[in-house]
């Protein structure tokens, strides 16, 4: 091998061990970075919240309370005034429901729901929380824990229509150590009995941690009272009857909530003919439930 032929394949080691060592420097970059990132990784988790997830959410049992206002920034400031409690986030029916929301968890695993028009939408609920006056907030519907297939047992006249819908959520998963979702819940709306939100809807969570109350703080509040006014005789009675934490009066429609507080104790909220809630497309002659 002559002296030249030396010198070529020296210089061709001494460039192959510069490019791996470049080639392993690169690659403890990446180890590095990958370790960083699963330390942020690990610290993100350890940020999260557990949920506080309820034992047992027993059916034929009110699970929440619609308070209805116009206006959603005023109608929570509002509450706050009048409760000396505080809401959670705001969240917004998707699917041009026409309606936003904020939470307030009471004891029991029960929770109130602020309910104000999102939009321009004039008919149904959103219509109907409209006309709300400025800053007003209305006992305006509620909801009770039963199954969808209970509920068909449940309705008293024939000419009654049901509206079943089920609904899907991913919880807060930039919050809380969220189970594998989607979630999902069953709502069920009666319908035809001009007694509006006097007659409740029913909620089924599919599992526990789809409940809204596993994200919400306690505040320490607890429903005091639930009063339901509707004419003597009428057929929604019966059905009233079953469900626990009602209690039934005569006379024209009227809700009435009450709940106790820590710091302003009882707090009463009424609403006289409410409408209550109804699914997108109510009051439209295309929709299934119109007229029936």
């Amino acid at each position: 091998m002559s002296d030249s032929d030396e010198e070529s394949n020296n210089s061709m080691d001494e460039e192959m061990k510069a490019k791996i060592a470049a080639f392993m420097e690169d690659v403890e970059d990446d180890d590095e970075e990958e370790a960083a990132e699963e330390e942020d990784d690990a610290g993100s988790d350890s940020d999260l919240k557990d949920l506080d997830v309820p034992s047992d959410l027993p059916v034929n049992t009110i699970d929440y309370l619609v308070i209805g206002t116009s206006d959603l920034e005023k109608g929570r400031e509002k509450f706050t005034e009048m409760t000396g409690l505080k809401t959670g986030n705001l969240t917004a029916m998707r699917g041009g429901g026409g309606t936003k929301s904020v939470l307030c968890r009471l004891a029991g695993n029960v929770y109130i729901e602020i309910m104000a028009p999102d939009g321009t939408r004039t008919d149904g609920t959103p219509g109907a929380l409209a006309k709300v006056p400025e800053g007003e907030l209305i006992a305006f519907h509620y909801a009770v824990r039963s199954p969808p297939e209970a509920v068909n047992g449940m309705v008293p006249d024939s000419s009654w229509a049901l509206d079943k819908i089920t609904m899907v959520g991913t919880g807060s998963p930039l919050e809380f150590k969220e189970e594998d979702g989607p979630y999902k819940w069953d709502l069920t709306y009666l319908l035809n009995h001009d007694l509006g939100g006097c007659v409740p809807s029913f909620v089924n969570w599919r599992s526990n941690e789809a409940h809204p109350t596993c994200r919400l703080e306690d505040s320490g509040a607890k429903i005091k009272k639930v009063s339901v006014r509707v004419p003597e005789g009428h057929k929604v009675l019966g059905l009233l009857e079953t469900v626990d934490g009602v209690k039934i009066v005569a006379g024209k429609p009227k809700l009435v909530f009450e709940i106790e507080t820590p710091e302003k104790g009882k707090v009463k909220f009424e609403g006289k003919n409410v409408m209550g809630v109804v699914m997108p497309g109510y009051q439209d002659t295309s929709h299934q439930s119109y007229n029936k």
